[in-house]
């Protein structure tokens, strides 16, 4: 796991995150640079992203009952052909920004069965292709909403890839506020719940949906199928049946498909070869 860090910046709600010195959280600003430019902003692209989250958290009121399990996974809902429950808005440029807004939201489970919610407010730095947000007003319940509820907030980055127009290498830190102690933010990923306390971390992935009235795509080898991936459940990928295949360097999409152009990117803990097709 990359080393992270936070700023000092508002949420939406007005609270003030806490700010950690000595690691790469002290790149996250909110300056807006002033350049000509248009909505194609140095390869990035506006419109509504799409992805997949997963990750891990540690919550207290697993103290509170014979629970064996510290930590619970967590993840987005993504079902294919709907909306993902991991999605924010790339603003338009406006005004010469090279710095494009973000508003988003987290939607999904913890342990598969605990509502997992948050709102995401940031920004895309288009001129060092860096995703940087907080994530804000974060909540969890037991079994539905509302029950028993817990609230977390934290910071989300990752890279953007111009190519594919994804962002990868994604990583999420959140502290659980209503912990007894509250927990902090982590000065380095993988969380240490004896240093951190409670809250959870992860990976993630997002891509613009995959436009099926694109002329310039191109259906994949009769050997492979076109299917939703790790990038989202809309962004369509071609694979072996089994989603994209599972990359270490680029060598790897080289075998998997001479010559199609597919790019092994970072999609979560692993990563895959991407090459986009329509079905």
């Amino acid at each position: 796991m990359l080393a992270w860090g936070a700023c000092e910046c508002a949420g939406a709600n007005g609270q003030i995150l806490p700010n950690f010195e000595g690691n790469r959280r002290t790149d996250i600003t909110f300056e807006w640079e002033k350049t000509p430019t248009n909505d194609n902003v140095g390869g990035c692209l506006p419109g509504e992203y799409e992805g997949t989250f997963g990750g891990l958290y540690w919550s207290y009121l697993a103290t509170l009952a014979p629970i064996e399990e510290l930590f619970v996974p967590v993840a987005n809902i993504a079902i294919p052909g709907e909306p993902s429950g991991f999605k924010f808005n790339v603003m338009p440029a406006e005004g010469g920004e090279t710095v494009l807004r973000i508003q988003g939201r987290m939607d999904g489970l913890a342990d598969g069965i605990f509502p997992f919610n948050s709102a995401l407010e940031g920004q895309l730095d288009c001129s060092t292709k860096t995703f940087t947000a907080n994530i804000i007003g974060g909540s969890y319940s037991i079994l539905v909403e509302g029950l028993l509820p817990q609230s977390f907030d934290g910071v989300m980055w990752g890279t953007y890839d111009v190519k594919t127009h994804t962002i990868v290498s994604g990583e999420w830190d959140v502290r659980e506020t209503t912990g007894m102690p509250p927990g902090t933010l982590a000065p380095m990923l993988p969380r240490e719940f004896a240093r951190d306390g409670f809250g959870g971390y992860g990976t993630w992935a997002a891509a613009l949906p995959t436009d099926k009235s694109d002329p310039t795509l191109a259906t994949c080898p009769s050997t492979h199928v076109c299917a939703p991936g790790p990038f989202g459940p809309n962004k369509l990928l071609c694979g072996d049946g089994f989603g994209p295949p599972v990359c270490l360097a680029q060598p790897d999409c080289e075998a998997f498909l001479p010559g199609a152009g597919s790019s092994c990117l970072a999609a979560g803990a692993l990563s895959n070869c991407f090459l986009e097709c329509k079905p």
